[in-house]
């Protein structure tokens, strides 16, 4: 913890050499003209303050090298010329606090060399090999889109050819051969097979449950949501396809022939490939979670918005252009009829919505089924039951519902299995057995079991 905080400096400290060591030089080529001479205590001073500034910024580099998040190649030509040129401002003080006026004037060169090198060495790191040329280039590389090809089904591969071109799309700049942030690579199939630091399970073999999709399907707002914000976000399309193909087993040889509704597959590479919208449009959309629905809807009302806020309800966007709004009670002991008033003109803003332990009966249930583009839906711990799950029937883009801990069963489940867009039902501690549910809706009731492992303790009974 303590290392990757003092590494995480050297984007602080890495600015403060540069300067002072450019400074120091110029002063010291400055004094070779009399109009321009400076006291020898000054240039000294800002001299050792650029040595101290380069050691301290070689230190947290080196920390930060260790974190694994950055191509070993790239970091450790990085670091070497860091190193080099800390060897080097400590050269050229030495030479002026002695007065080897040769010495200074050729360790000053090389200092200045040394800290371009080392500068531009950053820069590709952080930024891409044509990061200098980039300005001149426009901005194809900043926004770009998978290009996905299709010839025969016998030889297209769903990941290479299809899924592949989404993550070098999507993921690579931040998880590629430059940069693996997270320890995390995602532009070769070894490297997503060993996967990165997180402890969870990236690829959940046959099901989307793996921390890839969940990453990519968490609230804008969250955090951990992948990819981060003001990066551009895969479409709604893109991550149903890497969906298929995680429920298809994450199989990286599997080609369209072997998938049973090529069809299927074949109608979303369609829609992802005739998506091409307008930088400006683009730029919007990078700030809005994919998993929201594709419509534009007008601003919601900000007077609605602060009244609900000034009852301690949370109210926040889904993305930063986006009129969507996620909706959290956690902090109201209970929900008023007025509360349920002021949301009725955000109906159909509200995406997400967390009623998590709340005195939420089945007549409340009427004015939730309102909220047609409702995405995650949190309702455990509440007071429904089977006939309040009826009217959420009407709800075509919800993804994931919450039940734990209510008196819901079999019959109410089943008014939600034939959702269109539903994925992912949690049902801890009700009447709910799935073994007779029919669909592709995950429901999850626990009893969970861990396998034995050989250093699990064993107790052997006494004889």
């Amino acid at each position: 913890m303590l290392v990757d905080f003092l590494g995480s400096l050297h984007l602080l400290l890495l600015h403060l050499p540069i300067g002072l060591i450019l400074l120091a030089v110029l002063l010291h080529w400055l004094h070779t003209s009399k109009r321009f001479q400076s006291d020898k205590a000054t240039r000294l001073l800002i001299t050792k303050l650029a040595v101290l500034s380069a050691v301290l910024a070689s230190i947290s580099g080196y920390l930060l090298s260790i974190s694994g998040d950055y191509s070993s190649g790239l970091t450790a030509n990085h670091m070497w010329s860091g190193f080099v040129c800390t060897a080097f401002s400590i050269i050229f003080f030495v030479s002026l606090r002695n007065d080897y006026k040769r010495m200074a004037g050729g360790s000053s060169v090389l200092l200045l060399v040394s800290i371009f090198i080392t500068g531009h060495l950053g820069g590709t790191l952080t930024h891409g090999e044509d990061f200098l040329l980039q300005a001149f280039k426009g901005k194809e590389k900043e926004h770009t889109t998978p290009n996905i090809q299709i010839a025969e089904l016998s030889t297209t591969k769903f990941y290479g050819d299809i899924i592949q071109p989404i993550f070098d799309a999507r993921c690579v700049q931040c998880h590629g051969p430059q940069k693996q942030k997270g320890k995390l690579r995602l532009d070769e199939e070894q490297f997503i097979i060993k996967g990165g630091k997180s402890k969870r399970e990236l690829l959940a073999k046959g099901n989307s449950s793996g921390e890839l999709m969940r990453r990519i399907e968490l609230p804008m707002s969250d955090d951990e949501h992948m990819p981060p914000p003001r990066k551009p976000q895969p479409t709604a399309d893109e991550v149903e396809v890497i969906r298929m193909w995680l429920e298809l087993g994450s199989n990286f040889d599997l080609t369209l022939d072997q998938v049973s509704n090529p069809d299927s597959v074949m109608t979303l590479v369609d829609r992802v490939n005739q998506i091409n919208p307008s930088s400006e449009q683009l730029s919007h959309k990078s700030t809005v979670p994919s998993y929201l629905p594709d419509v534009i809807l007008k601003k919601p009302s900000q007077e609605v918005i602060e009244q609900l806020i000034s009852k301690q309800v949370v109210v926040l966007p889904s993305g930063e252009s986006s009129s969507f709004l996620e909706i959290n009670f956690v902090n109201v002991p209970e929900i008023t009829d007025e509360m349920w008033s002021l949301m009725a003109p955000l109906k159909e803003h509200v995406v997400r919505l967390k009623l998590t332990g709340l005195s939420i009966k089945d007549p409340h249930m009427k004015s939730i089924g309102e909220m047609r583009h409702l995405v995650r839906l949190y309702l455990d711990n509440t007071g429904i039951t089977d006939e309040g799950l009826a009217d959420l029937q009407q709800l075509p883009h919800l993804q994931y519902v919450n039940l734990s801990n209510t008196e819901v069963s079999n019959r109410g489940i089943h008014y939600l299995e034939d959702l269109p867009g539903l994925r992912q039902i949690i049902a801890y501690q009700t009447n709910v057995d799935h073994s007779d549910l029919q669909g592709n809706v995950e429901v999850i009731t626990g009893g969970f079991t861990l396998r034995s492992l050989a250093t699990d303790t064993i107790r052997i009974p006494e004889n």
